[in-house]
């Protein structure tokens, strides 16, 4: 969902709601291994929200800013639902903001993702649980940026 609260001023959203489990029996009506199980990576509720602002300081510039939040709930990283190949709830702050000329058709920006440090594990299980010694992959850290962006 996006809305245009003013000129120059966007509120985004979205919610999602999802249920998700392996059913009891096949259509060959033998049991499921997983069955009850929910499906890996599959969060029962997630959302994001943040907005996009944008102001013209003088003729043919103009600052921005996007901040937005990201959240997700419990999931499992495995069909087996192995307990300790699971991700806790967790959310990430992240934003993008800096100046954009008109001519030249230039764009500078700072920019910084879970600025909150958020500690959480982005995959787990896979390759190694084959072997009885599941990896743990972290999630990305904090990170700052610059970036510049120059169309001709």
């Amino acid at each position: 969902l996006k809305v245009a609260v003013i000129p120059g001023l966007d509120v985004f959203g979205n919610y999602t709601w999802m249920q998700s489990a392996f059913d009891s029996t096949g259509v060959d009506c033998n049991n499921f291994l997983y069955a009850g199980n929910t499906f890996a990576r599959a969060p029962e509720h997630s959302f994001s929200a943040g907005f996009s602002a944008k102001a013209r300081i003088v003729q043919k510039l103009w600052f921005f800013a996007t901040p937005w939040y990201a959240w997700q709930s419990h999931f499992w990283f495995t069909e087996t639902n192995t307990a300790g190949l699971d991700q806790q709830a967790y959310g990430i702050l992240n934003i993008n903001f800096g100046l954009e000329m008109a001519d030249p058709d230039l764009v500078l920006s700072i920019y910084g993702t879970n600025l909150l440090e958020e500690k959480y594990i982005s995959s787990a299980g896979h390759w190694g649980g084959q072997f009885g010694i599941p990896t743990f992959v972290p999630g990305p850290p904090q990170m700052v940026g610059v970036s510049v962006t120059w169309k001709f």
